[in-house]
């Protein structure tokens, strides 16, 4: 979400929302936007709960620039065990990157969870044959509405800064669980399970890069 490329400058500009003051790449790990962690953006935020049906543990740590100083944390993250309905949890991660990066995860952070129609998902969570389908419409749905709010949001520069967004929620009750994932960028969701008495893993989502192909061929048709 967002822009996907910025461009070097100097480490002492002070704020990072006016790309005119500040047009550097950081290659890094997100801002403090977890339950628990340092006010800052260079700290560690972490999160963990459980209830019934799962429990979960989270953590974003700021990395090191090469001369040993901490690199802002761009990173966020989101984490309901119980998203209005204790059979209803959502997850997700934000890679921000750019000047502007850290401002742009703490947005889709906080506007994915806002928009997500909690009344729909309880409804499906509830149902013997949830409808899958309406569930992964409404949440494509969600991530293009707030792409689009933040290209509109002023208060952030996003033109040369984004973040990458993983989400899933997982819905149902126990015999009856279902995992709906959506993603734009190349953070990825994977379930790891147990098979043959062996510890495996599968990918729940599809990275998304400059060379990824999506179309191997096209055509065009004429009337």
């Amino acid at each position: 979400m967002g822009g996907a490329f910025s461009k070097k400058g100097s480490k002492r500009d002070k704020d990072p929302r006016t790309q005119d003051k500040q047009n550097r790449r950081l290659s890094v790990s997100g801002i403090a936007q977890g339950p628990q962690g340092d006010s800052n953006t260079t700290g560690t935020v972490t999160d963990k709960g459980q209830n019934e049906y799962l429990r979960f543990s989270a953590l974003s740590n700021a990395g090191y620039e090469p001369d040993g100083h901490k690199k802002t944390n761009q990173d966020a993250f989101i984490s309901f065990v119980e998203f209005g309905e204790p059979a209803v949890s959502v997850f997700g991660v934000f890679d921000g990157h750019g000047a502007c990066g850290h401002h742009v995860s703490a947005y889709v952070r906080r506007e994915i969870p806002r928009i997500l129609d909690k009344e729909l998902l309880k409804a499906e969570s509830a149902s013997a044959r949830p409808n899958i389908d309406s569930v992964a419409k409404h949440f494509i749905s969600v991530f293009e509405r707030v792409n689009n709010a933040l290209e509109a949001d002023k208060s952030i520069d996003s033109s040369l800064s984004g973040t990458t967004a993983v989400s899933g929620i997982v819905l149902g009750r126990a015999g009856n669980r279902k995992i709906i994932t959506a993603n734009a960028g190349d953070s990825r969701i994977i379930i790891g399970y147990e098979e043959g008495g062996q510890l495996k893993a599968k990918e729940l989502s599809e990275d998304q890069k400059p060379g990824t192909i999506f179309f191997s061929s096209c055509s065009l048709v004429r009337n």
